[in-house]
């Protein structure tokens, strides 16, 4: 019960913010048979969308729910990945509580592939909006912003 009251107001990765926090992002099905402690699956990529690899992979770092990892899901789905590039292996990425894997729904894919289209901080500024702030927070952020660049100009200027 204390779990679940401390994570009731967690704001989870957007899609998007997954796909711009990981190096690879890949959709495709798991082939071989697992069970739900398989720390790792064989994958069949049916498409790259950020960055490129083979068609078919070995992804480690799965878990279970309680160990607040990623479990192998059974259908087609999006995973963030990232590359271990001296050993050639494959691991899960995450940014959040179990994040690493998402279901490959049409929803889904569209955030991806609009998300991967725009810069970080665009997508960045998308959430600060879906948060519903009022329009004085955004103002005093603004403000903020131009005050941080002001003094960080007049010390550059100093120091040259």
């Amino acid at each position: 019960p204390t779990s679940a009251f401390f994570f009731k107001n967690v704001k989870h990765p957007t899609i998007a913010e997954r796909a711009h926090a990981a190096t690879l992002v890949a959709e495709g099905v798991v082939q071989n048979d697992f069970s739900p402690h398989d720390a790792y699956a064989t994958v069949d990529v049916t498409i790259w969308h950020k960055g490129t690899g083979e068609e078919i992979i070995e992804i480690y770092g799965f878990g279970t729910g309680a160990m607040c990892l990623s479990t192998i899901p059974q259908e087609d789905a999006i995973f963030f990945l990232h590359q271990d590039e001296d050993r050639g292996l494959y691991y899960l990425n995450y940014i959040g509580l179990g994040d690493a894997v998402a279901p490959a729904t049409e929803k889904h894919i569209s955030s991806l592939i609009s998300g991967l289209k725009q810069p970080f901080f665009i997508v960045q500024a998308q959430r600060i909006l879906a948060n519903n702030l009022n329009p004085f927070s955004i103002i005093a952020l603004v403000i903020l912003a131009f005050c941080l660049y002001f003094i960080f100009y007049r010390i550059r200027k100093k120091l040259s």
